[in-house]
């Protein structure tokens, strides 16, 4: 699979520098990202990403913290119903995100299933009363259709936290008067800490980078850049196909800067503060 991987982020990278048999080129050129680095249309498709990347992956996090949270209460008090909700919360893993995306689209849609539930009851007077939430500038489809997918998944990497927790020290925080949400936050949560980022950074680079979730809850513009991508790649010409890389190859630079702050400089900042 990494083979597969770098593999193609090789054959891309080339692609996008000019180094294309297909269109009968091997000039190397930076043309592409120039072009790119100074279009309003790059950069509105980045920051469109970016925010859906960021809100959905700040929102799924919060989520999952809650579901663990209640988690941690239940199977505290030696309750099953702990590893019911744990089950229960890792339903929307089994369906694909396509599936996920058509669900969505069923239930808000202008009308959808919840437009007409809204109406036949009498609460809205008109289908059109429905706000619009598919096809909405600010992505407010896409993001719960990520919130509803990837706060399992958290869950999922963050859960061996509870169950690695000593009962003896919840009990011993208790007989000093701990509350559960302190034993929670001082106790628990640092130690499922560093699952925490890890399934978050996950997210992130997923949110970013994916495409059928945008394609099919997404707005005609703003645009995710994947989606942009695509579009030119399918839409133009074969020269215009090295832009279509270009774009991924920034989405894949992107997630790696990223991935740099939120690993590599924390690292460096430790031992710049030891000294």
């Amino acid at each position: 699979m990494a083979i597969l991987f770098i593999g193609g982020i090789k054959a891309g990278l080339w692609e996008s520098l000019g180094l294309s048999p297909l269109i009968g080129n091997s000039d190397f050129t930076l043309k592409n990202y120039s072009d790119l680095l100074s279009s309003q249309d790059y950069w509105q498709s980045w920051g469109f990403s970016m925010k859906i990347a960021l809100i959905s992956t700040s929102l799924s996090t919060i989520c999952s913290l809650f579901i663990l949270y209640i988690i941690f209460i239940l199977e505290s008090t030696n309750s099953k119903m702990g590893k019911v909700i744990y089950r229960l919360s890792q339903f929307p893993m089994v369906l694909p995100y396509i599936v996920a995306g058509g669900l969505m689209y069923l239930l808000f849609l202008k009308s959808g299933w919840i437009s007409r539930l809204l109406f036949c009851s009498g609460i809205n007077n008109s289908i059109s009363d429905f706000p619009t939430i598919i096809g909405n500038k600010g992505g407010i489809a896409i993001i719960m259709a990520y919130l509803w997918k990837t706060s399992p998944f958290i869950v999922l990497m963050t859960y061996p936290a509870i169950l690695e927790l000593n009962i003896e020290t919840v009990e011993s925080a208790q007989i000093c008067g701990a509350s559960r949400w302190s034993i929670f936050w001082e106790i628990l949560f640092p130690s499922m800490l560093s699952s925490l980022k890890n399934a978050s950074f996950i997210v992130f680079s997923y949110s970013f980078g994916a495409f059928e979730i945008p394609f099919m809850l997404g707005v005609t513009w703003p645009k995710s850049l994947s989606v942009y991508s695509w579009q030119i790649y399918n839409g133009g010409s074969i020269a215009e196909r090295p832009m279509a890389l270009a774009i991924n190859i920034t989405i894949v630079l992107t997630i790696a800067t990223v991935g740099l702050i939120l690993y590599v400089l924390p690292f460096f900042m430790r031992k710049v503060l030891k000294r």
